[in-house]
């Protein structure tokens, strides 16, 4: 037997070794796991009575059952009190569920934020949103201010915390903030405060930075809150094309195009952006008066702004007329050619 082949059949005979080895603890593993599964749903079958009419206003219920301290306790009080706020609606309802939490899993959960595994951290933090632990507010807001998170992204989740527990120290310093988070940030943060503070972010619009205030603009077309047309229809005359473009983004999705003096002169702007953006509420809107310059823009040397303009143009009642006069008499080839295809769009032969 050659040294090569000997050589060969150990090394096969420890990657067995390993793979049988390995085998056995993800078996071994398996099996704890559904141990601790266990004991947990055993607790949670234990305790689910007494917890649900305690919740649902029977004070003495859930002192006739014993809440103990142990992981598997704290974890069936966690999934319990979680299954309870799916089911279960009502202000008193979740009140009576977060003054719980406060009371049974706050120590906890502070020990969890200092765990060195960074899903550890990450799950506290929900559970704190998700539970409206108030109690955990100035603790995060600190952390945050002291730039004590091990990662960012557990620096953005806690600025959702904190704007879930309608942190008033966080409000103030989004408005002084100088170097911007995200715009998805900022937009689930206005989404997280409530009407008070949405509207203390707007009433201080001037002082945010340019990425908060796009933010604002497009959450207001979440919203779909005509009533703030009027705010949107201001940002127009913004010095910055990103805040321009935002609002003029805004109307389009609300379907304004009312007042020709609003959106006019983006029809002959600069920047292809907002020249195409003309064009589509040009196209919402239907008027006659838009006409001109939606011929015009047909012929623009930006495709985006060509295409958006033969798309306004085929909207006309008399559009499809006007598609043709293009093709047949327009001397841009680029405008006879957009014609063209959206004449073909339409099922009609050029």
């Amino acid at each position: 037997m050659s040294n090569a082949f000997v050589v060969l059949l150990y090394i096969n005979l420890v990657l067995v070794i390993i793979l049988f080895s390995l085998l056995a603890f993800l078996l071994i593993q398996k099996v704890i796991i559904n141990r601790k599964a266990a004991k947990v749903e055993k607790i949670k079958a234990y305790l689910r009575p007494d917890l649900f009419a305690y919740l649902l206003g029977n004070e003495e219920a859930l002192y006739n059952r014993w809440i103990n301290d142990t992981p598997f306790s704290i974890q069936a009080l966690e999934e319990l009190l979680e299954e309870a706020a799916m089911m279960l609606k009502g202000e008193e309802i979740g009140a009576t569920i977060s003054s719980l939490a406060e009371e049974r899993l706050t120590a906890e959960y502070k020990r969890r934020l200092t765990k060195r595994r960074w899903s550890t951290r990450m799950n506290v933090l929900y559970r704190i949103e998700g539970f409206h632990m108030t109690s955990f507010s100035p603790h995060l807001w600190l952390a945050l201010a002291e730039n004590s998170f091990q990662t960012e992204a557990e620096q953005k989740e806690a600025i959702r915390v904190l704007a879930s527990l309608q942190s008033q120290a966080l409000a103030r310093d989004l408005v002084d903030l100088a170097p911007p988070y995200s715009k998805g940030l900022y937009k689930d943060v206005l989404r997280r405060f409530n009407n008070t503070y949405q509207l203390f972010f707007i009433e201080n619009y001037e002082k945010l930075n340019n990425v908060f205030k796009q933010a604002i603009i497009e959450w207001m077309a979440e919203k779909q809150d005509y009533s703030n047309i009027p705010f949107i229809k201001a940002q127009l005359k913004q010095p910055h094309l990103e805040l321009r473009i935002a609002a003029l983004k805004v109307l389009y999705l609300f379907g304004y195009a009312e007042e020709e003096t609003d959106i006019y002169p983006f029809s002959s702007s600069v920047h292809w952006q907002e020249r195409m953006l003309f064009a589509k509420l040009a196209g919402a809107a239907k008027k006659d008066r838009f006409l001109p310059q939606l011929t015009k823009l047909i012929a623009d040397e930006n495709w985006f702004v060509r295409n958006a303009a033969g798309e306004a143009i085929q909207k006309y009642a008399d559009g499809t007329l006007i598609l043709q006069h293009i093709v047949e008499t327009h001397r841009d080839r680029y405008a006879k050619d957009m014609a063209a295809q959206w004449l073909e769009s339409e099922g009609v032969t050029a």
